[in-house]
């Protein structure tokens, strides 16, 4: 069974890019649809279990220039979609205001995962027009509040933009889920996103088989209660074959450096491909150079099996697709 994590399935999503999946699967480079950026190492949370932790120690922000340069490039080379998220809390970013100016200068769809403790701040991103989802990480009752106050600027701005809120579920937080979820809908949320914390003490994978039945049992009940609005599950994802569907996307840290993806952190090689300057013409120059194929022959399988990456599903969807006799999506 596909998880679902969010109102649009992984399965949809990555059918949409059959035509850049069968010129990848030739051996092409395509020019990515998104960029996932990390506007700032900074944070004002120490969540257990977040894999950036060791970032937010060294805090470090993207600088406009560069961000200007590589929005630039992105869009020039077709790129459709950023969004912010990553090793810090976006919102944090000195000049977030000017980051998003830049965003809607290019007229790209925009995105965002963010903690909501700075929800004055999220209101520049719900003023853009191009806002298509905001996605709020909900550790403690007090992030409700901000949450509350994020969905109020959002129906006061009349703004389309989804707005969800995300419950990374560790095995100590099982018996606050269902308060929590309730809480997140009561704020004024259009979802809710459950998916399990991974790589640490906290995993629920390291439950007895009955434990984790249980509680998948427990987000069965919530989905049934509220259907269509609460997705996700505990269920852990597994990398099958090699991973090729990368360059779909395009993630960049704050310190600009370009990487694989964003599951970086706790990998014994480097899968960094180069560095944005500032200097218009960087980015593509990186993105198409032979440092990018190396750096994707460099992904040990077994370390993408760490974390539920949404590029697990992507790969079994379109594997079978492209190997399937029987499909008929290339035709009208």
């Amino acid at each position: 069974m596909i998880p679902q994590y969010a109102p649009v399935d992984l399965r949809t999503k990555i059918l949409s890019f059959r035509k850049d999946a069968v010129r990848l699967n030739r051996g092409d480079m395509v020019a990515p649809t998104m960029a996932i950026v990390y506007p700032t190492y900074s944070c004002n949370m120490r969540c257990f279990g977040c894999i950036s932790n060791a970032e937010n120690a060294h805090p470090a922000n993207i600088g406009i220039d560069k961000f200007d340069a590589l929005v630039h490039d992105f869009a020039s080379m077709g790129g459709e979609s950023i969004e912010f998220s990553g090793g810090g809390e976006p919102t944090l970013h000195p000049k977030f205001a000017d980051l998003m100016s830049i965003v809607a200068s290019n007229r790209l769809q925009f995105g965002m995962i963010t903690n909501g403790t700075r929800p004055d701040a999220c209101t520049a991103a719900l003023v853009y027009p191009g806002t298509r989802y905001l996605r709020v990480s909900i550790y403690t009752s007090n992030q409700v509040d901000g949450l509350r106050r994020i969905c109020e600027s959002r129906n006061n701005l009349r703004s389309t933009c989804r707005i969800g809120g995300k419950i990374l579920l560790g095995s100590s937080s099982v018996p606050a889920v269902e308060w929590l979820t309730e809480e997140i809908l009561d704020a004024g949320a259009d979802f809710v996103s459950i998916k399990a914390k991974r790589h640490c003490s906290d995993d629920p994978e390291l439950l007895p088989e009955e434990s984790r039945v249980s509680i998948q049992g427990t987000i069965q009940g919530l989905r049934d209660r509220w259907p269509g609005r609460v997705f996700g599950g505990i269920t852990k994802t597994k990398q099958r074959g090699s991973c090729w569907l990368s360059p779909l996307h395009t993630v960049i840290d704050a310190l600009g450096t370009v990487w694989v993806c964003c599951y970086y952190q706790d990998r014994v090689e480097d899968i960094s491909f180069g560095q944005i300057t500032g200097v218009r013409g960087s980015f593509k120059d990186i993105w198409y150079s032979q440092s990018h194929r190396e750096a994707m022959q460099r992904v040990i399988i077994p370390e993408c099996d760490f974390y539920d990456c949404r590029f697990h599903v992507y790969h079994d969807v379109m594997n079978e697709e492209l190997s399937d006799d029987n499909s008929h999506l290339a035709f009208i």
